[in-house]
């Protein structure tokens, strides 16, 4: 149980803090990137175990992506569903776990150095 809270806890520090803690492209497309990875589905399987730990970073990744999704519409000056949200980034990005990996590696290896994403 504790690797999984552990794990959760990871993804919600790589979304808010260092470079995400500033950029909402970067948390929007590290969010997307998790979504195409199937996160949704191992988070809702994880909703399942009824643990109060889990149930609390479970519960703030979705109020940080609410709050996201909502500041992404207010900054664009209309309203979209996160199928929208997400269908246009899967336009505009190609999936690619290599990126993805690479990117987060070499955030990890270089502390506070803010990069765009390539991907």
């Amino acid at each position: 149980m504790s690797l999984k809270t552990a794990i959760l806890s990871f993804l919600n520090a790589l979304l808010n803090y260092g470079p995400g803690e500033q950029s909402l492209e970067f948390r929007l497309h590290l969010r997307f990137e998790l979504l195409m990875l199937g996160i949704e589905a191992v988070v809702e399987k994880l909703k399942a175990i009824q643990n109060e730990n889990i149930d609390k970073h479970i519960q703030f990744f979705e109020m940080v992506r609410a709050q996201d999704e909502h500041e992404f519409a207010k900054n664009w000056g209309e309203v979209i569903t996160r199928q929208t949200l997400y269908t246009d980034s899967l336009l505009r990005w190609t999936f690619n776990p290599n990126a993805l990996l690479n990117d987060i590696h070499r955030r990890t290896l270089t502390p506070g150095a803010v990069t765009t994403c390539s991907g």
